[in-house]
């Protein structure tokens, strides 16, 4: 059984909002829309730094997750000296350092 007054209510159009309202929702896309330019802008020009020459910088898989290792100097040619075949992303930065992995 309809309630009385349902089906007008459910058929009457939403009021138009006010003046004030519009202003709101205009500054709030407008802040939104900023702050994606903004995002945009930092993502395009943030980059990661070059790695120095002699020097490896390598992220790869480990136990717990990604595992990153930074190395330099003699600690750099210890490291790619005993890298082994299977470690990909080491030799591949070791080769691309210029350094000896065998």
């Amino acid at each position: 059984m309809p309630l009385e007054g349902h089906w007008q209510r459910q058929n009457t159009p939403p009021r138009e909002a006010a003046p004030r309202e519009r202003r709101f929702f205009a500054i709030i896309a407008g802040l939104i829309a900023i702050a994606a330019i903004a995002v945009v802008i930092i993502a395009a020009t943030s980059s990661t730094p070059k790695t120095p020459a002699g020097c490896i910088d390598v992220t790869s898989g480990g136990t717990m997750g990604a595992e990153s290792y930074r190395a330099c100097g003699e600690d750099a040619r210890d490291r790619c000296a005993a890298v082994k075949a299977s470690d990909a992303p080491v030799l591949k930065a070791c080769r691309k350092a210029g350094l000896a992995a065998d």
